[in-house]
């Protein structure tokens, strides 16, 4: 679960292998956020590009995982997709 800066939430699936990387691509892509820029946190952490989510998140972990964004929308106009 994602934690817009705007105050909304947008929800998608990932797995631990995924890439802070491709969290990010996902943002850019299906919200309309600035990739340059975008930073994560889960937990107060900030989450590095190069790791995994397995690298944050436990494997047993069963709940939702709240992650903070910071970062600009695009300034096309559109706002989120």
């Amino acid at each position: 679960m994602f934690e817009l800066p705007d105050g909304s939430q947008v929800e998608e699936s990932f797995m631990l292998g995924h890439t802070i990387e491709v969290l990010k691509a996902f943002l850019a892509s299906e919200v309309d956020m600035e990739f340059v820029g975008l930073k994560l946190f889960f937990e107060e952490r900030l989450l590095l590009d190069p790791m995994q989510l397995a690298d944050y998140v436990e494997a047993e972990c069963k709940d939702d995982v709240y992650v903070r964004v910071e970062g600009g929308f695009s300034d096309n106009g559109e706002g989120r997709k």
